[in-house]
């Protein structure tokens, strides 16, 4: 790349990144479900790989630069979620419970239910 194009390149994509940052961040905040870090981490993620590409998209509108941003930062929000979704804890209130416990309180369930049926049984029908 020139040297002389080099400057040229950052005084445009510096003044695209403070065009857009403030749009792009309210979007992916909300899309990150509020989680401030989150979105942080995602906007700056996806303008370094707009960086690293801007000398073939920097002449491309405004408004097409900030979605391809915004697109690859919802890309990493997406990315996160499914790494966290492979790294959920179980705990102990997730346990199977002993079998022996489950068919105690099915038998006394229905035995409860059969003492009402009895009960109903023996009173005198209705006038």
């Amino acid at each position: 790349m020139d040297r002389h194009r080099v400057p040229v390149l950052e005084e445009a994509f510096e003044a695209f990144y403070e065009a857009t940052v403030g749009r792009t961040y309210a979007a992916i905040y909300r899309v990150a479900g509020g989680d401030e870090f989150l979105a942080r981490d995602a906007v700056q993620e996806a303008y370094l790989a707009l960086w690293k590409l801007w000398p073939d998209r920097g002449c491309r509108a405004i408004e097409d630069n900030r979605r391809y941003v915004q697109k690859i930062a919802v890309h990493k929000i997406l990315d996160v979620y499914r790494t966290r979704w492979w790294q959920v804890e179980f705990d102990n209130d997730l346990a199977v419970p002993d079998a022996d416990t489950v068919f105690d309180e099915i038998l006394d369930e229905l035995s409860v239910w059969a003492l009402v049926r009895q009960l109903l049984s023996r009173q005198p029908p209705r006038r």
